[in-house]
């Protein structure tokens, strides 16, 4: 829905409107919005959130708290940002290097075995 356009007023008058009007079958793959299926609710509300998502805000919850719009905070500000594979790839967890150092099970291994009835 974004190809069509940033604004969600002028997107859902052309799916809502223009589109049935003048026969006019409308399919956004990414969104899995395809006209003939009949109306699809979710599409406003996925225009609203990708518009906010780009503006810089970002909806904020809380517990207790309605839901409200917020600056999003910029990660590279935080202190321990240094220490993820953004900042340093050297800090990239290698799942190949760490299976290779983990202990290997063996047969003569002794194991407790619990039964949980669920």
């Amino acid at each position: 829905m974004s190809r069509l356009g940033r604004d969600y007023l002028q997107v859902g008058y052309y799916t809502d409107s223009y589109f049935p009007d003048h026969s006019i079958r409308f399919i956004a793959i990414n969104d899995c919005v395809d006209s003939d299926d009949g109306e699809n609710e979710l599409a406003p509300f996925r225009n609203v959130m990708k518009n906010i998502s780009h503006s810089g805000k970002c909806i904020y919850m809380l517990r207790g708290v309605r839901p409200f719009l917020s600056e999003k905070y910029d990660l590279t500000k935080h202190p321990n940002y240094r220490y993820t594979a953004d900042a340093d790839p050297k800090n990239l967890f290698d799942m190949e290097r760490y299976m290779k150092r983990h202990p290997k099970v063996k047969p003569t291994d002794a194991f407790e075995v619990y039964e949980i009835n669920l």
